[in-house]
């Protein structure tokens, strides 16, 4: 090494000596009593100085060479911030209790204090090609992060800032053109000879715009100029087409949308413009002709002049409608004067709506836009298809009839003439007519034209226009119908009576008031409707109203609810308006009208009747006739009360005055013709005198039966039968069938649903007296019980017992029964052949206990005979005497006494056999016989 390299390194060495023997300074800032450890390392990795706590307030210095770390010990439990000197603003966090190492750079002061993060203060950030995106973010701490969307015009996009140390930083960011598309392009029309200027909106954040044009009817777009600001002039041009254009806003980041279009063209060479016209008739007559005139502006760059330049027909585009063809223009016409012409034009014959418009020609070719094309109406004279009324015919004397008629366009004016037929034309009124859609019409009252007896009210049409003289074109008329005066017929429904003074009366019925039926005649207007009033004199209704009542057919006329309750006393008169009208609100305007006054009697109130009949010879039916339990003849009425069968309706008994309390009684019935009948009891209402009723008032009872009656002539024996007592009777009607009965002997029911009225009994005790009683039945019915006492005498009565004819015919042999404790002193007789009685000696024969007797008969003849005998006993035990006979035959030349043979019942007798009657027994001989007849009494 050279002398002077080695100064020069020994001069480095002691610069460097210096600086790394600079200070060292650690401030603890801290006022919250937070002490701090020092630790200081140098080059060698020897730590060589360790303070463990520097108070708060204290600053600690210290001097060192190659000193490379400093270490920094938090020994409170907050966290606190290291600033070093060479970057006051950072704030180095250091948490509680832990320590940190610095990286040493001589000369810096370590300052601790309370943490406080050192966050980013706000400011406006750019991102994109060129920044073209820019936000604004907002103050944050340390670490925070924002959202950023482009705030800049003529872009759009986002990014995110994040706050670092105090410094932002822009992460993920888009940015891409968002350019309006010009609005307001314009360019010039036919304003310059050579040049088209165009001007639009400008838009913000475009740095230039790109103009295009095309020809009008071409396809391509061709790039005209790209000028920054928002207008550009095209000069030089000299084709007189008319072109397109169109323009976009650009900026580094792209281009918007193309505007809208717009046309533009240089000044051409020739170049007419329609300016007005005058005079041109909305509507013509046909075959009629007019002056206008139109007025011309010359906006080319060539004057006109009037030999070749006018104007000629463009709709049609020939003469063929108004008759006018070209029309030079007059004098020299320069660019941006006017000219007038002056034409004259014919309507065409068929009538319609014709264009006029005209067009400017050059040397005959049209050139630019017609004239505002105008419309004429083209009128023929005034005509009408007919004239026609709202109606054929009427009868509404306040109504109207409208008259309308079919008019072509021509019609500009139309009236109708309307005259009755009575009073012709004289009569005569106009009624102007309005046009109301396609038709005119004209209303005209029916009453302008009435007079008595009007029939037909006429009408005639004129119509006009203001281009043609006014005339008359059609007629009609309507017939008016004169109605007739209603006819109206009553017929009672319930009764009738004269009310006098002319008036009619009716009987009303109490349930329905119907007091009649109402039918009105309208003749041939029968299809019309009419409204019926039954009325007082104050209007009051009496009567149900009929609205709308059919004409020709009966119609029930009722009285109103309340004149028929049941406090209005039976025959209380009404007297009543009754009023017919059309019910048709036209018809009625006629004032044809029907009324008259009638006399309304209202019939009895609903009656119940109650009846029941009795038994009895003959039996009767006690009825009673009332309203609720109660009956009174004020209210009610006089009443007439009968009885009659359900059957066939005859009557049962005569009908008799009803008493003031509603009773009455039927006494006189025939029980034989009625015990099977189902009866009512009939309440007849009796009207007021002079009341014809068309049938009688009645209320009838239910439906009842006669009580079943007591049999007739119960007769029972009293001891006239040895045998029976026999018990007869009569059924409760004569010659009635359908009976039956019980017969009771005591309280002992000996034959029950018997049909014949006779029985023959056997009571337990001979000698005792029984009560015997009969009830008759019919269906279910029973009768009361007749009774009658019967008995059997004790003993048998004294009889013939046996009688024979002897051997040669001469006597006849009796004997009487042999029962002779009870015959006591008996008289017995006997009669041959109707003659006188003559005693018969009885003896009692030994050994037995019959009596018996001989007759001579011999001074009888051969033949027949009969023998009457006769017992009597006095003071004996018989309830009368009694006879008894006996027929024989007497032959004695052909008798033999030794053939008799004795008969019981027909066939011949056994030994022993006992008599229980009469005429059981018989005798017969040989050649002859005996037979014994019943009793007599």
């Amino acid at each position: 090494m050279s002398t002077k390299k080695a100064f020069l390194a020994a001069l480095a060495f002691l610069a460097t000596s210096a600086a790394l023997a600079a200070p060292i300074t650690v401030k603890n800032n801290s006022t919250s009593g937070r002490s701090i450890g020092l630790e200081i390392k140098t080059l060698s990795g020897t730590w060589v100085k360790s303070v463990p706590s520097i108070l708060p307030g204290v600053t600690d210095t210290s001097n060192f060479t190659q000193v490379t770390i400093v270490s920094i010990k938090n020994n409170g439990s907050d966290s606190m911030c290291v600033y070093v000197s060479s970057a006051p603003t950072l704030c180095r966090e250091q948490i509680g209790g832990a320590s940190r190492q610095y990286n040493h750079t001589d000369g810096e002061t370590y300052v601790v204090d309370k943490y406080v993060d050192p966050g980013c203060s706000a400011a406006p950030l750019g991102w994109g090609t060129g920044n073209i995106c820019t936000a604004n973010t907002a103050a944050a701490s340390n670490g925070a992060s924002q959202s950023l969307t482009n705030a800049a015009a003529g872009a759009t996009g986002t990014a995110t800032a994040t706050c670092s140390a105090g410094t932002w930083s822009v992460s993920a960011p888009t940015c891409t053109a968002s350019l309006a598309s010009p609005v307001g392009l314009f360019a010039t029309d036919g304003t310059n000879a050579s040049s088209i200027n165009t001007t639009w909106g400008a838009v913000a954040g475009a740095s230039s715009y790109r103009l295009q044009y095309r020809k009008k009817g071409t396809p391509g777009w061709t790039d005209l100029a790209t000028p920054t600001a928002a207008s550009y002039d095209w000069t030089g041009v000299t084709d007189e087409s008319i072109f397109e254009f169109q323009v976009r806003a650009e900026s580094a980041l792209g281009s918007s949308a193309w505007s809208a279009l717009d046309a533009g063209n240089i000044r051409p060479k020739i170049a007419p413009v329609f300016v007005s016209q005058s005079g041109i008739p909305a509507k013509i007559g046909t075959g009629q002709s007019f002056s206008y005139s139109q007025i011309w502006r010359n906006t080319g760059s060539e004057t006109w002049s009037g030999g070749s330049h006018g104007t000629g027909p463009d709709s049609p585009g020939d003469t063929s409608v108004w008759g006018a063809g070209f029309a030079a223009f007059s004098g020299s016409i320069a660019t941006g004067s006017n000219t007038t012409t002056s034409l004259t034009a014919t309507a065409p014959t068929t009538p319609g709506v014709y264009q006029l418009r005209r067009i400017f020609w050059k040397a005959g070719v049209p050139y630019g836009v017609a004239s505002a094309a105008a419309s004429v109406e083209v009128v023929g004279p005034p005509t009408c298809g007919g004239v026609s009324p709202s109606v054929a015919t009427t009868y509404n004397a306040n109504g109207t009839v409208t008259v309308s008629l079919q008019g072509p366009v021509s019609v500009e004016t139309a009236i109708v003439k309307a005259w009755g037929e009575v009073s012709g034309q004289d009569d005569a009124k106009d009624y102007p007519m309005a046009l109301n859609g396609p038709n005119w019409t004209a209303t005209i009252p029916v009453a302008d034209h009435l007079v008595v007896g009007e029939s037909k009210i006429n009408f005639a049409a004129r119509v006009g226009n203001s281009l043609f003289t006014p005339v008359q074109c059609a007629s009609s008329s309507v017939t008016f119908q004169q109605l007739p005066d209603p006819v109206v017929t009553l017929t009672p429904t319930v009764g009738s009576f004269d009310a006098g003074a002319g008036k009619a009366g009716f009987v009303a019925a109490r349930r329905d008031g119907v007091f009649a039926n109402i039918k009105v005649d309208l003749g041939a207007f029968s299809h019309l409707k009419t409204d019926i009033e039954f009325i007082d004199r104050g209007h009051a209704d009496l009567g149900i109203p009929l609205n709308g009542a059919s004409a020709g057919v009966d119609i029930p006329a009722r009285l109103v609810e309340s004149k028929l309750v049941p406090e209005v006393p039976a025959w209380s008169s009404q007297s009543v308006i009754v009023r017919v009208k059309y019910a048709d609100p036209d018809a009625a305007s006629q004032n044809k009208t029907w009324a008259d006054t009638i006399s309304v009697l209202v019939a009895s109130s609903d009656m119940q009747v109650s009846a029941t009949g009795t038994v009895g010879i003959p039996p009767t039916v006690n009825a009673q006739v009332h309203a609720g339990g109660s009956f009174d003849t004020a209210i009610h009425g006089p009443f007439l009360g009968g009885i009659r069968t359900v059957a066939d309706g005859a009557a049962a008994s005569g009908f008799v005055a009803v008493g003031s309390n509603g009773e009455w009684g039927a006494s006189d019935l025939d029980y034989s013709r009625l015990y099977r009948a189902q009866l009512v009891a009939v309440a007849r209402a009796v009207p007021p005198e002079g009341v014809t009723l068309i049938k009688p008032i009645e209320f009838l009872s239910a439906p009842f039966s006669l009580p079943v009656q007591l049999v007739r002539s119960l007769a029972a024996t009293d001891g006239t039968l040895e045998e029976v007592v026999r018990v007869s009777w009569l059924a409760p009607a004569d010659g009635g069938d359908g009976f039956t009965f019980d017969v009771y002997r005591d309280s002992t029911l000996i034959s029950s649903g018997k049909s014949s009225v006779e029985l023959d009994d056997i009571p337990p005790v001979r000698g005792q007296v029984y009560s015997y009683r009969v009830s008759a039945k019919l269906n279910t019915a029973t009768s009361p019980e007749a009774q009658d006492p019967g008995h059997l005498p004790a003993c048998f009565a004294p009889r013939v017992e046996d009688a024979l004819v002897n051997g040669v015919m001469q006597a006849e042999l009796v004997a009487l029964s042999r029962w002779l404790q009870c015959v006591g002193d008996a008289v017995i007789s006997v009669a041959f052949d109707g003659g006188g009685a003559q005693p018969v000696a009885f003896q009692i024969a030994a050994g037995s206990d019959y009596r018996h007797a001989a007759i001579d008969i011999s001074g009888l003849a051969d033949g027949n005979h009969t023998a009457v005998f006769s017992v009597g006993q006095a003071g004996g035990l018989l309830n009368g005497d009694r006879s008894q006979s006996f027929s024989f035959s007497i032959n004695r030349a052909g008798l033999l006494p030794t053939d008799v043979t004795i008969l019981h019942n027909g066939k011949p007798a056994s030994d022993g056999v006992l008599t229980d009657s009469i005429g059981r027994f018989g005798i017969q001989l040989q050649g002859g016989s005996i037979d014994f007849a019943q009793p007599l009494n």
